[in-house]
């Protein structure tokens, strides 16, 4: 699958840095690792980064709040104790045996209205 594909680095320097000085350093970094990528080094702004890096910074803090929210009001905490949280890979796993057990559940319902029920 990953047969011919080839990795790129991209750096972000600032201006006042030596983007040819670090390039080599990072080639020569990554050769130590035995990883064949492409360096690149791009050269932003201070003003730049700083608004970027903020406005993604903002986006994630209130990712993390509206989540725990959602957890607390579904369970009124988290059963792991206060310094453990659950993985969303978790979350999404008990979700769907959930639903597949609702599905299952109004299936059986439904079965037994019609009086299709299997007797064994």
């Amino acid at each position: 699958v990953w047969r011919g594909c080839k990795l790129r680095i991209i750096a972000i320097a600032q201006e006042n840095d030596n983007n040819l000085k670090m390039q080599s350093e990072l080639q020569q970094y990554v050769y130590q690792l035995r990883i064949d990528a492409k360096i690149l080094i791009v050269e932003l702004a201070d003003p730049e980064i700083s608004k970027n890096a903020f406005e993604r910074t903002l986006l994630m803090e209130e990712r993390t709040m509206v989540l725990k929210q959602m957890q607390e009001s579904r369970g009124g905490g988290n059963a792991l104790g206060p310094h453990r949280e659950i993985s969303p890979l978790v979350t999404a796993e008990r979700k769907s045996a959930v639903s597949a057990r609702n599905s299952n559940e109004s299936n059986g319902d439904a079965n037994a209205a019609t009086g299709n029920e299997m007797h064994e």
